[in-house]
């Protein structure tokens, strides 16, 4: 079980490059951004996301073709077989996460944590009581970390099971059975996020992105996806459960 962490502010060069690999549904789709900034970072996005599947599957960026569910979740054009490539992807801000693994349903969620964030109405709509209850019974400086840390478990979980918010609104209630892992990550200062991956016991090796710069600021090693070896990575035993 991969997971890429990526900045999405990179140079002129990159993103040019990148925007190069996107097919022309991908490209109208950006242009609906209104704002140039949002435009920018949907093009990088997406090119990444070609680069790092291309990687696994030794394909170049360009060539893969991509379809939707039922719910929106997207998936590679391909036969379907034991070992396929599954694949998830959150972004927040300028930070993407990019959740890949074989054969497993998975789902990825990160957001960032903004401090005059009201969350007790998302909560209220979304939350049992018992969860409510339990969050506001915390300290009032920690509730805003531990409800995006309940929200990201909660997305990515929707998310795995290939279900958008409104689609998946009753699992946000409840408690996923136990054939799911779901494990918080580190997606840097200021964010929060979990992965959600179908099976148990599972070892998440995460990973940054080379050629990006990082939302933390780290530096990467240049190197390509495929080179896993040498990029910056740390692995993560999943929990089961939220």
């Amino acid at each position: 079980m991969h997971l890429w962490r990526v900045g999405l502010d990179v140079e002129d060069t990159v993103a040019v490059a990148l925007e190069a690999s996107l097919d022309p549904d991908e490209i109208a789709r950006s242009r609906r951004f209104r704002l140039s900034r949002e435009r920018r970072r949907f093009v990088v996005g997406h090119g990444i996301l070609r680069r790092i599947l291309g990687a696994y599957l030794d394909r170049a960026p360009a060539t893969l073709c991509f379809s939707r569910g039922p719910h929106g979740k997207p998936a590679l054009e391909a036969p379907s077989a034991p070992d396929r490539l599954e694949f998830s992807v959150s972004r927040s801000g300028n930070l993407a996460l990019y959740a890949v693994a074989r054969g497993r349903h998975v789902g990825v969620d990160v957001e960032r944590v903004r401090p005059d964030f009201n969350w007790r109405p998302i909560a209220a709509r979304y939350q049992t009581s018992a969860q409510v209850a339990r969050i506001a019974a915390l300290p009032p400086d920690t509730q805003l970390v531990a409800f995006f840390g309940w929200w990201t478990r909660s997305e990515a979980y929707v998310k795995a099971c290939g279900e958008g918010l409104g689609a998946g609104e009753a699992r946000l209630r409840a408690e996923p059975d136990g054939q799911w892992s779901i494990v918080a990550v580190d997606a840097g200062p200021g964010f929060a996020a979990a992965l959600a991956v179908d099976g148990r016991d599972v070892r998440v090796e995460q990973f940054l992105e080379a050629g990006a710069q990082p939302a933390t600021g780290e530096a990467i090693p240049e190197s390509s996806p495929r080179e896993t070896g040498r990029t910056h990575r740390r692995r993560t035993a999943a929990r089961h459960g939220r």
